[in-house]
């Protein structure tokens, strides 16, 4: 198993801050404070490049439940994606 982060939600928004003016990288907390390391789904979403974008460095847990839900395809491939929990 891959070593995971703990971050605060400052230094997450500072990651995904960094990351996205940069445009090399993604980094959403999402559902239930896990986070997620969007960069090699973003170009590939379904959805486009801006549902991915328009979450980063924030938590996207309402708009990602909002389209998925409990859909077991979404929540099957998010959780590959993820790297760490946000420390409250």
């Amino acid at each position: 198993m891959r070593k995971t982060l703990t971050l605060t939600l400052l230094a997450l928004a500072l990651v995904a801050g960094f990351y996205f003016y940069n445009k090399e990288s993604a980094y959403s907390p999402t559902n239930n404070d896990n986070v997620y390391d969007l960069t090699a789904w973003i170009n590939k979403h379904p959805g486009g490049r801006l549902a991915i974008l328009a979450i980063c460095g924030r938590d996207g847990s309402t708009a990602f439940n909002l389209k998925h839900g409990k859909s077991e395809k979404p929540n099957a491939k998010l959780i590959t994606f993820k790297i760490g929990t946000v420390k409250k």
